[in-house]
């Protein structure tokens, strides 16, 4: 059988994964164990191809050893523990390797993106990881490398980065950097007024480059709660809004019936017939009768009937009353009309 080491193996393709792990194949197929096949293949990959699956190898091996120690432990007593099964291990790193490294697929890439999580990175080196799993790939990954890490980020950060005008990934991450910072800073100063002083706290503090533990899980509750207010507030706001709107159509309605009043009075004026002095008698006593205070001449600028016969008689008096009163009620229902119609049009 041939030695897994002195094969050799074509360079690693990330355009065409499949081919180029059917080509493996072939070339180890005169190598009989599975566990120099499996050690063969990590050799030959790229190292940033292998640091991206260092989560299956470090499993396997782990595992391996797992099952070494348990043989070593039982002995010689009858029914040994099988051994790690290096062939399923060998098949298992191919079709990681094909799933996550098909250049053509990219439902392959936004699985592999979809397992990253924010956890207590900063945005940047958050960014820097989703590069990395997707680094040596031919495949233009931007946007869904953009896409995993907006979604990934908290609502306060996502929100003000999402109305930025076509920022480049590196831009988005110093934003984000910048906005987490802050908030760090913010809850922090927020808890020193609770927390205790313990050394265990003091020892957290003190790490200003990383969150302190549930720090994005007290920032959604706070952004959560914000938006409760902020909501209520609104509401408040459209509330007085609705009631200063009704106050200034009835104060509008109230100009126009006071505009509507003054015209009235204006044409009540203008209706009201001008007093004049007749041939025998003065202004004032055909203004007011017998009860004008004072006695003038007539038209024709001579003595008023009023005067001549040294003052008015109770039945010129009562005539003189009688016809005001009449001429009063006229004005008086005259004005009720139009005040009424006035009313009517507004």
């Amino acid at each position: 059988m041939g030695d897994a080491n002195h094969v050799k193996l074509s360079p690693f393709n990330d355009a065409d994964v499949r081919s180029w792990l059917n080509l493996v194949d072939l070339q180890l197929d005169a190598v009989a164990q599975p566990k120099s096949k499996y050690a063969r293949l990590v050799s030959v990959l790229p190292t940033s191809i292998s640091s991206q699956v260092t989560d299956v190898t470090n499993r396997h091996i782990s595992a391996s050893r797992d099952a070494d120690a348990a043989v070593v432990a039982h002995g010689n007593a009858p029914n040994p523990p099988a051994a790690f099964n290096w062939a399923a291990a060998y098949a298992e790193l191919k079709s990681e390797l094909l799933s996550r490294y098909s250049a053509n697929d990219e439902a392959a890439i936004r699985n592999l993106l979809a397992e990253q999580e924010l956890g207590d990175l900063r945005p940047s080196q958050f960014l820097r990881k989703l590069q990395g799993k997707v680094a040596g790939r031919h495949i233009e990954c931007a946007a869904f490398i953009k896409e995993k890490f907006l979604k990934a980020l908290p609502t306060n950060i996502r929100g003000p980065l999402v109305c930025l005008s076509s920022p480049s990934l590196d831009e988005l991450a110093a934003a984000a950097d910048r906005m987490y910072d802050n908030a760090v800073v913010a809850t922090t100063s927020v808890n020193a007024v609770t927390r205790s002083t313990d050394a265990k706290h003091a020892a957290a503090d003190a790490d200003v480059g990383q969150p302190p533990p549930g720090f994005w899980q007290r920032m959604e509750a706070s952004m959560a709660a914000m938006a409760t207010r902020q909501a209520t507030d609104q509401a408040t706001i459209a509330a007085l809004n609705a009631k200063i709107d009704k106050i200034e159509k009835e104060r509008g309605r109230s100009r126009g019936r006071s505009r509507g009043g003054r015209g009235t009075s204006r044409s009540r004026d203008a209706s009201t017939p001008e007093w004049e002095a007749t041939e025998d008698t003065c202004y004032f006593h055909v203004r007011f009768g017998g009860s004008a205070m004072k006695c003038g001449k007539t038209k024709n600028g001579t003595r008023c009937k009023f005067n001549s016969t040294g003052g008015a008689t109770v039945n010129n008096i009562a005539y003189e009353q009688s016809k005001r009163d009449r001429l009063l009620d006229k004005l008086l229902d005259r004005a009720v009309s139009k005040l009424n119609l006035s009313d009517s049009e507004n």
